[in-house]
C-alpha cells in the first residue's frame, strides 16, 4: 500500500544505522512489524489474569517437573 506520510527523519536514518537496514522501506517495516508485535502483547495483559474463583494456572501446575519429563534422555545419562 503506498502512503505519503511525515517521519521524523533521525528516527528513520537512526534506525537504519542500527539495524543495518540499506533502505527506508526495510527500516518502516521492520519497525512496523515490531510495533505491532508489542501491540498485541500488550493486548494480551490487558485482561484480568485472574478469574472470580482466584488464579487462571492450576495450583499443582509445575513447570520443572514439565521440562523434566520432556527432555530427551541419553544413554548412559543419570538425571538428577
Amino acid at each position: 500500500m503506498k502512503k505519503t506520510v511525515e517521519l521524523d527523519e533521525k528516527k528513520v536514518k537512526n534506525l537504519m544505522r542500527l539495524g543495518g537496514f540499506k533502505t527506508q522501506r526495510e527500516a518502516i517495516d521492520f519497525a512496523l512489524t515490531h510495533g505491532e508485535r508489542i501491540a498485541k502483547a500488550l493486548d494480551a495483559f490487558k485482561g484480568d489474569l485472574f478469574t472470580g474463583n482466584g488464579p487462571v494456572v492450576d495450583a499443582d501446575y509445575d513447570l520443572m517437573k514439565l521440562r523434566e519429563s520432556d527432555r530427551p534422555r541419553r544413554k548412559g545419562v543419570r538425571s538428577h
